[in-house]
């Protein structure tokens, strides 16, 4: 299995709402389900790219397919999230707008649900309004949106520290 250091493969790593950076998912005052809540820093540590997942068109992909030579920005999401990330990914896209690196020439997106429900259709509707925002020509190859089964979302999301939980009294995913 191919393996690839996060440092080389992430140039930024966004997650949900921000990197709010602790080691310990233990909060105290918290509902339940924001207590297993966290984000964990592994820089330096692997991710398998042979993980398997499916493109915004419904092709099969494994992550090594995106990742190939340039620096990948990484948000992990669910697209259909009812509060932070649609914030996430239009804060997202407006950062980006500023720099004058773009999307798809010196750096590449790839946004991965991490809800297991959802389409590639949610995802290319998604990808969509993102590059129509960013409204960059030529950036259109840079931007990935992804979905995939419960196992290779857990292997991501536990390679790069990201915890979550489903919460059944809201109906949503309980995230960073």
């Amino acid at each position: 299995m191919p393996r690839r250091s996060i440092g080389s493969m992430v140039g930024a790593l966004v997650l949900a709402a921000g990197a709010a950076a602790s080691a310990q998912p233990v909060y105290t005052g918290l509902p339940a389900p924001l207590q297993r809540v966290a984000f964990e820093q592994r820089l330096g540590e692997s991710v398998d790219l042979s993980l398997p997942f499916v493109d915004e068109r419904g092709q099969s992909v494994e992550l090594g397919e995106l990742v190939v030579e340039k620096p990948v920005v990484l948000a992990l999401v669910y697209y259909d999230c009812p509060m932070l990330c649609s914030m996430t990914l239009n804060g997202l896209v407006s950062s980006l707008k500023a720099l004058e690196l773009s999307v798809g020439r010196e750096f590449d997106v790839l946004a991965v649900s991490f809800d297991p429900r959802e389409t590639p259709a949610l995802a290319a509707a998604v990808e969509a309004r993102a590059v129509e925002s960013y409204h960059r020509e030529g950036s259109e190859p840079g931007w990935h949106f992804l979905t995939g089964s419960q196992e290779s979302i857990d292997a991501l999301t536990d390679a790069v520290g990201f915890e979550y939980t489903w919460d059944d009294e809201r109906e949503e995913f309980a995230h960073a």
